[in-house]
């Protein structure tokens, strides 16, 4: 059994819905309500070498904010300011989506009269899954890492650093 899963089995039992999992060369954070391939790492060795990278990890580990006198831990609200943003991004994409299908529709309906709208809309989804693919294979970072940096809410006493980009 990993220490990720012994982690875990331990956690399981507590109120905390975060562990985490360290081999000293690196410091793992988990959710509880996640796969044990999600997680957020923290490598030891950039942490002595960069400024940044420490601080990230005292934002989010520190214990004024990890066990606050009052409230939530701030990874609980990171994690569902998170899930929100996730969710609008989510929700716009199918709207702009539905309405460039739409237009992309109608354009090839209009300078193709002679073709059938069945045959249309099979050549219009044809048409979006190659340009999104495209667009996919071309994105400069995976959108989890956008949606993440955006998910940072500001912090008083550590800046959060840039990170992640």
């Amino acid at each position: 059994m990993s220490g990720v899963d012994q982690a875990l089995r331990y956690a399981v039992n507590l109120v905390c819905d975060w562990y985490l999992v360290t081999n000293l060369n690196e410091i793992r954070l988990y959710h509880k309500g996640h796969d044990q391939f999600t997680f957020e790492r923290f490598e030891t060795a950039k942490m002595t070498e960069n400024d940044a990278a420490f601080r990230r990890f005292v934002f989010l580990l520190g214990a004024e904010r990890m066990v606050p006198a009052t409230g939530r831990c701030h990874l609980d609200e990171l994690l569902s300011e998170s899930r929100q943003i996730g969710l609008d991004l989510t929700r716009g994409y199918y709207r702009d989506y539905a309405d460039l299908r739409r237009k992309t529709f109608d354009q090839l309906c209009r300078r193709n009269p002679d073709v059938t709208p069945a045959e249309l809309l099979t050549a219009t989804q044809k048409i979006l899954d190659r340009v999104l693919f495209i667009a996919f294979l071309r994105a400069p970072r995976p959108v989890a890492v956008r949606i993440h940096r955006q998910s940072l809410p500001p912090c008083r006493s550590v800046q959060p650093p840039a990170y992640l980009g």
